[in-house]
């Protein structure tokens, strides 16, 4: 947010804030789970959260624990095998919810 031009397009979607308070929640040992609820097309805000939570975690005295979920089974499974997390599919029953 600091490199944002006043006035600009990031200036008024205040680009950067979001991922500054992410890592200030993320650092405080209260926190204890972070859970990342992300859309199909959320791969890359994905990847940043995930980034910022291994970078948190290395500071942390007790390590977060990391749930990812919501994402298409593509970028899931590309995102598991990167960033060490458990693949795990899960069905759901449209006639019987």
């Amino acid at each position: 947010q600091a490199f944002c031009i006043p006035g600009s397009v990031a200036d008024d979607r205040k680009v950067g804030i979001g991922h500054g308070n992410l890592a200030a929640m993320l650092l405080r040992e209260e926190t204890k789970c972070f859970a990342f609820l992300a859309g199909h097309e959320s791969f890359a805000a994905a990847e940043g959260a995930i980034k910022i939570a291994a970078k948190a975690d290395k500071v942390r005295k007790e390590p977060l624990r990391c749930i990812l979920n919501g994402l298409g089974k593509d970028a899931a499974q590309i995102i598991s095998r990167i960033n060490g997390f458990t693949y795990v599919q899960t069905e759901f029953d449209y006639f019987t919810g």
